[in-house]
C-alpha cells in the first residue's frame, strides 16, 4: 500500500499541475477572444514597422504548449490517458461554469480579477501535493 502512495504522489502532482495549466490557458482563451487583432505594429528605429504577436497570444501560445507538454509528461508517466483527458475536460467544464456564474450575476467584467484570486486560493494546495 505504501508503495502505492508513491505512485499516486507523483501522478497526482502532474495533474494537479494539468488542472492549474489548463486554467491560465482557458483564461488565456478567453482574453485572446476579445482581441480585435492578435497582432500589434511595432515602429522600430528608423521608422521601420513589424508586425508581432499580442502579447495576450504570445502568453496563450505559451500556456497552450505548457498544457501539451504537462499532458504529455503525465502519459509518459503512466497516468492512463483517460484519467488525463477527463482532468482536461473537468477543468474546461468548471472554468465555463465560472464565467457563466460571473457574467450571471453581472460580474463579467471582474472575471480577470477573479481568475487571479483563484489561483492563488489553489496555489498552496498544489504546492503542498508536490511536496508530500
Amino acid at each position: 500500500k505504501a508503495r502505492d502512495s508513491c505512485r499516486s504522489r507523483p501522478a497526482e502532482a502532474l495533474l494537479a499541475a494539468l488542472w492549474s495549466a489548463l486554467g491560465q490557458m482557458l483564461f488565456l482563451q478567453g482574453r485572446a477572444s476579445e482581441l480585435e487583432d492578435p497582432t500589434i505594429i511595432q515602429q522600430g528605429p528608423g521608422g521601420a514597422r513589424t508586425l508581432t504577436p499580442h502579447p495576450v497570444a504570445e502568453m496563450l501560445a505559451r500556456a497552450e504548449q505548457r498544457v501539451a507538454d504537462i499532458s504529455a509528461a503525465a502519459l509518459r508517466a503512466g497516468i492512463e490517458e483517460r484519467r488525463v483527458r477527463l482532468t482536461e475536460r473537468q477543468a474546461t467544464e468548471l472554468y465555463g461554469a465560472i464565467r457563466t456564474a460571473l457574467e450571471s450575476v453581472g460580474l463579467g467584467d471582474r472575471e480577470a480579477e477573479f481568475m487571479q484570486a483563484f489561483g492563488a486560493a489553489l496555489a498552496p494546495k498544489a504546492r503542498r501535493e508536490l511536496t508530500e
